[in-house]
């Protein structure tokens, strides 16, 4: 433990790594009930909601942000929310949760050399170290115990998607460390899920788009006054992407 880092801190880290794998779990239970574009969606839709709600709680609203800033969060929103998020998503629709997680475990490592490259910080031994064990780590599990089965094309779209998922999240990670100069991390965190949510929203506009809410309304008027018939609803649900197909 590095001197002058309370306990809390990393009582808090530990937590969110706890919280963070049941995502892995979560995400394989939603895979086979809704595609990747409208989980993702639903995913950053609830999570916005509940943030917006903290922020109000505990920092009394938003801050205005200036024109340098609003470039952060975007940033942020592109790479930590609907890139990652995406990636994440349609990785986990086609491989276990305990392999995703491996993979992703790769995230420090991908950070660290970011971090190197882009934001000149030094490469100590010890990091280089520590890089060095996740890259082994994720070829032995891409490869299935056989490094070599990387040459063979073993590895599929879903451990692509979770590794494009680990690049965004570390672009999000170097892109926070220069927005959390100016923001407290609530409110960086709150805007980056509004920005990311809303282009979660243009870039899947089949999941809750116009079309959607009128093949809704349309059912409903169609009931004549009862209730709507739900072979109906769940038809406008597979079209737009909320349910799987049959």
């Amino acid at each position: 433990m590095s001197a002058g880092a309370p306990a809390s801190v990393y009582a808090k880290l530990v937590a969110v790594a706890a919280i963070w794998g049941g995502t892995f779990i979560a995400a394989r239970v939603v895979a086979p009930l809704m595609s990747a574009p409208a989980a993702a969606l639903w995913r950053y839709l609830v999570a916005t909601a509940a943030l917006v709600a903290f922020t109000f709680a505990y920092e009394r609203g938003l801050p205005r942000l200036s024109r340098p800033q609003w470039i952060g969060v975007l940033g942020l929103g592109a790479t930590g929310v609907m890139l990652y998020n995406l990636g994440f998503m349609a990785g986990m629709e086609r491989i276990p949760a305990s392999r995703g997680s491996l993979i992703v475990a790769l995230n420090p490592a991908a950070t660290m050399l970011g971090a190197a490259l882009f934001l000149g910080e030094p490469l100590t031994r010890t990091r280089v170290v520590g890089v060095v064990v996740a890259l082994v780590g994720v070829v032995l599990v891409l490869g299935h115990g056989n490094p070599l089965d990387l040459f063979r094309g073993h590895v599929g779209l879903g451990e692509l998607f979770i590794f494009g998922a680990v690049l965004s999240w570390a672009a999000y990670t170097l892109i926070g460390k220069r927005v959390l100069v100016e923001l407290s991390p609530l409110a960086a965190t709150t805007y980056a899920s509004i920005c990311g949510t809303a282009m979660l929203a243009v870039v899947t506009p089949g999941v809750l788009g116009p079309s959607y809410f009128r093949d809704v309304a349309a059912v409903i008027a169609s009931s004549v006054g009862g209730p709507p018939d739900p072979s109906a609803i769940a038809e406008v649900m597979r079209r737009h992407g909320l349910t799987p197909a049959p």
